[in-house]
């Protein structure tokens, strides 16, 4: 008994048709990134370590739209970089500074922050009726 189905694979206008989408987005994905402008690098200093990617993702996102702008100075885009990071990251302050195509930005605090660090746990269950002592750490 002969099969009624015939999965060969021949050139077929439906095999190319599903190769064209995929050559189409590779090349796609390596044309595009040349073809946006070089904004340099940003560098960040002062941040703390949990912030400091963060912190060089929004300045990069900034950094890149102001190099977009043709009729910007760099002086013009320093200053408006520095502006930016001054309203984002309030009780810093920002020094930003050019270095060729690369920015440094130095962050540093404006006023020492006062950390207090209180630990409740909860009572344990032996001990429902009776008073748990508190610790406090810190300042």
């Amino acid at each position: 008994m002969r099969s009624s189905y015939n999965w060969s694979f021949r050139h077929t206008g439906f095999t190319k048709g599903c190769a064209l989408p995929f050559i189409a987005a590779a090349l796609f994905l390596i044309c595009v990134p040349a073809l946006v402008a070089d904004a340099g690098e940003i560098v960040v200093d002062g941040a703390p370590y949990w912030l400091r990617q963060s912190v060089e993702r929004s300045l990069r996102s900034v950094w890149e739209e102001l190099s977009l702008n043709p009729d910007l100075s760099a002086e013009d885009r320093v200053r408006l970089l520095s502006v930016v990071a001054e309203r984002l990251f309030s009780g810093y302050s920002p020094n930003v500074v050019p270095r060729g195509e690369s920015v440094r930005v130095d962050l540093s605090p404006q006023s020492d922050t006062a950390w207090g660090v209180e630990i409740n746990p909860p009572p344990p269950a032996s001990s429902r009726g009776r008073v748990v002592r508190r610790r406090r750490f810190g300042a």
